[in-house]
């Protein structure tokens, strides 16, 4: 059996083997950070309008016109089938460059962060515990060989995270080197443009 069949059987195990398929480059802690993402939503972020703002519109500006990567698609898919809501980065370059209103992104930011946990598919499952089994099984795949993964670093950064009782994390300066994350979380966006 490949690699393929085998992360086909569970979908969380298909969700990260897809997403490294798209970013090689991912250290532990993007993967940690997509997968946080996919089971909590924005629910991390502030939800004063005025401050979430004024980080939105600080990245805005500074994404220069020559700056723009148009190889990015808008709505990204960050949910796992069936498992998580259907959950999107909404990459601000591309949405720059369609012209976009970075209003209209805030709107649905906020939105999403206040609604996040009513899309889920089981209302009574505890999320963050889903989150954290979720989290091993990426482990036991890495270790079975059904995804690559750098496993002294898997346990080291898990050592850390449970002390931190499994808080959000940023992504890895190699991650932002390489792939320019400037993005925000949506579950629907209509473009206007």
């Amino acid at each position: 059996m490949n690699q393929n069949e085998k992360s086909i059987k569970d979908p969380i195990v298909k969700f990260i083997s897809d997403y490294l398929g798209k970013y090689p480059e991912s250290e532990i802690r993007d993967i940690y950070k997509l997968l946080y993402q996919a089971y909590h939503g924005p629910e991390h972020f502030s939800l004063d309008p005025d401050e979430t703002w004024m980080y939105l519109e600080g990245e805005w500006n500074a994404l220069g016109e020559s700056s723009l990567n148009l190889t990015k698609t808008l709505l990204e898919p960050i949910f796992i089938n069936g498992v998580t809501p259907e959950l999107f980065r909404l990459n601000l370059e591309p949405a720059k460059a369609l012209g976009i209103n970075p209003l209209d992104i805030l709107d649905e930011f906020l939105r999403t962060a206040k609604e996040f946990p009513e899309y889920y598919p089981n209302h009574n499952m505890n999320l963050h515990e889903s989150f954290i089994n979720a989290w091993k099984i990426i482990g036991m795949a890495g270790k079975t060989g059904e995804i690559v993964l750098d496993l002294e670093a898997y346990k080291d950064f898990s050592l850390i995270l449970q002390e931190h009782e499994w808080v959000a994390a940023h992504h890895s300066e190699q991650y932002r080197k390489l792939y320019k994350p400037h993005y925000r979380l949506v579950l629907k966006f209509k473009s206007p443009v």
